[in-house]
């Protein structure tokens, strides 16, 4: 009697054992949502020349687990909220899953509202510009202290985990150009938002309404100016450069400058970017061929990873390295030159004005500057890193469709220096950097 009842324990706290060991079924969604998750990360692996350059294979993985334990429906909004995050954490500003920009449109075009403000970032204090719906209870360039209830902080901390980058500046400049369709992603549609928001005697309150599609087509485009020259005082010319865009245009603009500084000489040639975007680094090569005489490139070197997916997007890589596949290699197109030899170059002294709010191509420049030794840097950090990755190959997931962009190419600056930030100036100033070369120069 007692060795049955014995067995019938030992069942019985085996059946028990089990039952605790079981996890919920997963459901087909879910599955092919992980599956989606690895194949992402199998291509990211093969295609980037350095996945873990900027963060840690072990942190990386760990987020991998945490969004896999997540998913609870599988459907795309669900895995861009867990995913995104994931390759966002890699640090590089490149490697990302695509924004859910038709999901946002469709979504709006069906009546949702959104928030109605255009915003700002700085040092993690956010603040209110244009207003997508006409006049507010807010003013603008208001200090917003929470949203419905959500303290900027805990915005901030929560949005940004979807924003890649290195340096807080980048961070900030994303979450900027993706705050309306990122905010409506993660906290959904309002009529309302409740506004709490910095006045000179505390704080004040204010409910606005969402707004909404035909806000959107109403709403002009801003306008932003390339370039200007002026000389602001005897003696001393200042190029204010506010993007890289528009070559030609900036081309002719350049040759029309320095026909004005033949005619009236000066000895002082101040370049300002910043608060400028980036874009074209044609426009470097054309800078540097007036403020230097010397040959000069725009990078120390360039890698490429060769895979099988960028055989097939790009042609220079499948005509030069098609037996290399899984092999990085150095390019061959990157030596000294002076691009622009017909330029006469400025023989007086240059200064370049740089912030934390010049990024991409800016900060390239910037570094080319001071790599040679040209000129003079003045102010404060660009918010760009000068060397990382670039040339971008697009990975479509098998079962939700959702495309990574990963990066097959890695550029340093001239230096071959990699700090992980952005450029420093030679003299970094407490005071507007404009005010300080006009009163030291």
């Amino acid at each position: 009697m007692k060795k049955i009842l014995m067995i019938v324990l030992v069942f019985t706290l085996a059946l028990v054992g089990c039952s605790g060991d079981k996890t919920p079924e997963q459901s087909v969604e879910v599955i092919n949502a992980i599956a989606d998750l690895d194949e992402l990360i199998e291509a990211a692996e093969r295609i980037h020349p350095d996945l873990y350059k900027y963060s840690t294979k072990e942190a990386f993985e760990n987020e991998v687990a945490a969004a896999k334990a997540g998913f609870k429906t599988g459907d795309q909004v669900e895995f861009y909220q867990l995913v995104a995050p994931v390759f966002a954490s890699l640090n590089d500003g490149k490697t990302i899953i695509e924004p859910l920009s038709d999901y946002f449109k469709f979504q709006v075009n069906s009546g949702d509202r959104f928030f109605p403000f255009q915003v700002k970032l700085n040092n993690r204090k956010l603040t209110l510009d244009v207003s997508f719906i006409g006049a507010q209870d807010v003013p603008s360039q208001a200090e917003v202290v929470s949203i419905n209830g959500v303290s900027i902080d805990d915005l901030y901390a929560e949005m940004t985990r979807y924003i890649s980058g290195l340096t807080q500046a980048e961070k900030e400049s994303g979450l900027v150009k993706e705050f309306h369709r990122l905010y409506y992603v993660l906290y959904g549609t309002s009529e309302t938002f409740d506004i709490e928001y910095k006045t000179d005697e505390g704080t004040e309150t204010a409910t606005i309404a969402g707004a909404g599609i035909d806000n959107i087509e109403l709403q002009p485009l801003p306008e932003v100016q390339t370039h200007s020259y002026e000389e602001i005082e005897d003696g001393v010319g200042l190029i204010k450069l506010y993007k890289f865009d528009g070559f030609s245009t900036f081309k002719r603009f350049m040759e029309a400058t320095f026909v004005k500084l033949e005619e009236n000489p000066i000895d002082t040639l101040i370049i300002d970017v910043r608060d400028n975007i980036g874009g074209n680094t044609d426009y470097t090569k054309y800078l540097m061929s007036y403020i230097t005489d010397q040959p000069f490139r725009l990078y120390g070197s360039i890698e490429a990873k060769i895979s099988d997916e960028v055989l097939i997007s790009d042609t220079y890589m499948r005509d030069n390295f098609s037996d290399q596949v899984g092999d990085t290699i150095p390019a061959e197109f990157n030596e000294e030159s002076r691009p622009f030899e017909d330029v006469k170059p400025f023989e007086g002294d240059v200064y370049v004005l740089i912030d934390n709010k010049t990024y991409a191509a800016a900060s390239e420049f910037a570094a080319v500057v001071k790599d040679y030794k040209v000129a003079t840097l003045v102010g404060h950090e660009t918010a760009s890193n000068p060397s990382g990755f670039k040339s971008i190959h697009l990975v479509v997931s098998t079962n939700l469709n959702t495309r990574l962009a990963v990066p097959y190419q890695y550029f340093m600056r001239p230096s071959e220096e990699d700090f992980g930030k952005g450029v420093t100036p030679d003299v970094e100033v407490e005071v507007d950097a404009l005010d300080y070369v006009l009163e030291n120069k």
